[in-house]
């Protein structure tokens, strides 16, 4: 690059410059914070507290907290463990074809873990991953800080540059809170005392901004029905050897609370383990003839395969992947909209001939022994398909 710049010395406050020199770093602060707070009353005087700019969609998030880069860690098995793992990961996700939403929550638990995990002291209990800010949040308990405080000095102070070209001279000091409590009690001591809460933190890991590839893929047969998911990111899903498999039990009602039959619905009805959900099923986009192929697909193994059931007004996301094990599919129900609350309801592994021997045999019984079309489709049949004519 040519011509001026501007190159100075910055030990806080929003970095100006291209942070990638730094990844991957642990981190530690706050996130989404107002530009008046990260650029005025948070960082502006408090020594290490620096505000990163994160891509999220066509915005961005300013993340405000202190940085300790993995390149400094104090001992040189920990710091080459967790430069391999950090790279496996963004390497993964950098090459995986996948839809973005289902990097979310317990899906991303289940894979994640299998690389992050391989030292020990990284626990993602809970934990998420923003696939536009390359950021994997993990649960943060005393232990784990302090072992993060004993062995990765922070950020003191850098060199930026007002033209977007990589910082450097980077300055380090140990950490000096004794806690997670003396940390945050400190960083609220910057600004108004209702401004955060004591426990209004987040702790984890950024990898740089990550850029996935769509992998959805729809059939012809309508717009809501079948879809084959990329099956690339599950290369890191391994079942344990020591693993169990949920339990599972579906039914199908046509009957509300007070036993009268509703017009235009069904429920279906799943449970797993201790989880309890019910899918809308509406006569207007009748999901009765895909779940019949989905069901017949996962038991000749044709997976991972998906199916969307609309609710008019929202979608449910059915999706059953490979587990490495042809007895057992790993099931994941989800909202495909990520803006929702939640995102992913419920996953497990379970047992691929036991699940698709509860589809087929509560589907035939509700059929045989409550189903009546003229709440369905109608005579008719003006919408729904009548299930009478179903063959599985």
């Amino acid at each position: 690059m040519s011509g001026e710049f501007n190159k100075y010395s910055r030990n806080c406050g929003e970095i100006k410059g291209d942070v990638s020199p730094l990844y991957p770093f642990f981190w530690l602060g706050k996130w989404g914070v107002s530009w008046n707070e990260s650029r005025v009353r948070r960082c502006s005087h408090a020594q290490g507290l620096f505000v990163i700019n994160r891509s999220a969609g066509k915005g961005f998030y300013p993340y405000v907290g202190i940085i300790m880069p993995l390149f400094s860690c104090t001992d040189g098995y920990i710091k080459e463990k967790l430069l391999d793992i950090t790279n496996e990961l963004k390497r993964l996700l950098n090459t995986a074809e996948v839809d973005n939403s289902i990097l979310k929550g317990n899906y991303l638990k289940h894979k994640a873990n299998r690389i992050l995990n391989k030292f020990p002291m990284l626990d993602l209990l809970q934990g998420k991953f923003g696939v536009d800010s390359g950021f994997v949040s993990v649960s943060l308990s005393e232990r784990l800080y302090g072992w993060v405080k004993d062995s990765f000095p922070m950020i003191s102070e850098l060199t930026d540059n007002d033209s977007g070209l990589p910082v450097e001279g980077v300055k380090l000091k140990n950490i000096e809170w004794d806690s997670v409590f003396d940390y945050v009690s400190w960083k609220n001591s910057l600004t108004n005392h209702y401004d955060s809460s004591i426990s209004d933190f987040t702790f984890g890991v950024f990898m740089d901004n990550i850029v996935i590839k769509e992998g959805r893929a729809r059939s012809n047969e309508r717009e809501y029905c079948l879809s084959k998911p990329s099956n690339g990111f599950l290369k890191c899903f391994e079942l344990r050897s020591d693993f169990k498999p949920s339990t599972i039990s579906v039914r199908f009602s046509q009957l509300q609370g007070n036993k009268e039959y509703m017009h235009g619905w069904i429920d279906f009805i799943v449970d797993i383990d201790n989880k309890h959900l019910t899918i809308n099923c509406s006569e207007v986009f009748s999901p009765f003839n895909m779940l019949v192929k989905w069901i017949v697909a996962i038991e000749e193994m044709n997976i991972p395969i998906s199916i969307t059931i609309d609710e008019e007004g929202s979608e449910k996301v059915l999706s059953a992947y490979p587990s490495g094990d042809a007895d057992y599919v790993y099931l994941v129900i989800k909202n495909p909209y990520e803006s929702d609350d939640i995102e992913v309801f419920t996953d497990a592994v379970v047992s691929r001939k036991f699940f698709v021997k509860e589809i087929k045999e509560k589907l035939r019984q509700f059929i045989d022994t409550e189903y009546k079309s003229k709440f369905w489709s109608g005579s008719e049949d003006r919408f729904g398909t009548d299930l009478n004519n179903l063959t599985f």
